[in-house]
C-alpha cells in the first residue's frame, strides 16, 4: 500500500474502504460493481414496453431495482429530447426546457 492511501473503515457491504490522502477520493480495490451491459439494456427497453414490473425486469437481469429505475430515468428524458422539437413550446420556454432536461439528463448518465 502506498504512503498517500490509508486505509479507511468498512463499506457498508463490510469491503476495506481506502483513501487518497492527497486528493481525498475514497474507494475500494477491488469493487464488484459493472456497469449494464447494450444486450441488458436492449432487453430492459423489451420487458418495459411489455409492461413487466421493474422489479420483476430486475430479478430477470440480477440488477438493482435502484438500476432499472435510473434506465427508465434516461429513456424518458431521451425520449423527451428527441420529440421535444417536434413540440411547439414557444422559443424561450423550449430552450429553457432543453437547458434543464440536458442537465437532468447529464446527472443522470453520471449515475449509470
Amino acid at each position: 500500500m502506498s504512503e498517500e492511501v490509508s486505509r479507511n473503515g468498512k463499506t457498508r457491504h463490510h469491503k476495506q474502504n481506502y483513501k487518497c490522502r492527497e486528493c481525498g477520493r475514497q474507494f475500494v480495490l477491488n469493487p464488484e460493481w459493472k456497469p449494464i451491459t447494450k444486450e441488458q439494456q436492449e432487453l430492459m427497453s423489451r420487458m418495459l414496453l411489455e409492461r413487466i414490473s421493474q422489479a420483476g425486469i430486475a430479478r430477470v437481469l440480477q440488477v438493482s431495482k435502484d438500476t432499472v429505475q435510473r434506465y427508465v430515468n434516461i429513456a424518458i428524458l431521451n425520449h423527451f429530447l428527441c420529440i421535444g422539437v417536434l413540440i411547439d413550446f414557444g422559443e424561450i420556454k423550449f430552450m429553457f426546457l432543453c437547458e434543464k432536461l440536458k442537465q437532468k439528463f447529464n446527472y443522470l448518465k453520471r449515475l449509470t
